[in-house]
C-alpha cells in the first residue's frame, strides 16, 4: 500500500559548489491522506522526540 502524506514545514538546501540538495523538517508536520493514519501519526502518545526531525540529502 502506498502512504501519502504532505509536509508543508521543510526547509530546503542547495549547494552549488558540490550540487548537494538537502531537505530538512519536522516529523510532526506531517499530514497523511488517509484518516486514520494522521490521527494515530499525530496523537500525542506517539513519542516522536528522539526523532523530531528529518533530513533527507541527495549528491
Amino acid at each position: 500500500m502506498d502512504v501519502i502524506a504532505d509536509n508543508f514545514q521543510v526547509y530546503g538546501e542547495l549547494n552549488p559548489n558540490t550540487g548537494e540538495v538537502s531537505f530538512k523538517g519536522l516529523m510532526k508536520s506531517f499530514e497523511f491522506k488517509m484518516g486514520a493514519l494522521d490521527r494515530d501519526f499525530n496523537r500525542s502518545r506517539l513519542d516522536l522526540s528522539q526523532y523530531s526531525k528529518f533530513t533527507l540529502m541527495e549528491t
